[in-house]
C-alpha cells in the first residue's frame, strides 16, 4: 500500500528447548549474558525480552548478510501498522534530520 518492499523474518520462540543455547552459540546472545541472573533481577518476563532482542538481532544479521545495497532497512513487529504518511516522514527524517554520516 505504501510501496515499501518487505520480507518476513521468523521470530524467536524462547520456549522451544535448546533455543537459548543455540542463540548463545551463534553469538546472537552474548556468552557473558546470564538468563538466570537477569530473571533474578528483572523477573520472569526476561525470556520474552531476550527472544524479542534475539529476533531483532537475527533480522539485522540477515539484512547485512543479504549483500543488498539498500540505503536503509527497518525492522518492525508483525503487528505494526504504518500510518499513511509514514514513507514521507521517514524520507524527511533520513534526508533532513539524520546525521550526514549515516
Amino acid at each position: 500500500e505504501l510501496g515499501i518492499q518487505f520480507n518476513f523474518i521468523k521470530g524467536v520462540d524462547m520456549s522451544v528447548p535448546g533455543t537459548y543455547a543455540t542463540l548463545k552459540q551463534q553469538g546472537i546472545i552474548p556468552q557473558s549474558f546470564s538468563a538466570q541472573q537477569a530473571m533474578r533481577s528483572f523477573g520472569s518476563g526476561v525470556a520474552g525480552m531476550v527472544g524479542c532482542a534475539a529476533a531483532h538481532l537475527g533480522a539485522q544479521r540477515k539484512i547485512v548478510a543479504s549483500g543488498q545495497q539498500q540505503p536503509l532497512a527497518l525492522v518492525f513487529e508483525d503487528d505494526t501498522r504504518a500510518e499513511d504518511d509514514f514513507a514521507v516522514k521517514l524520507q524527511r527524517l533520513v534526508t533532513q534530520e539524520a546525521p550526514c554520516d549515516w
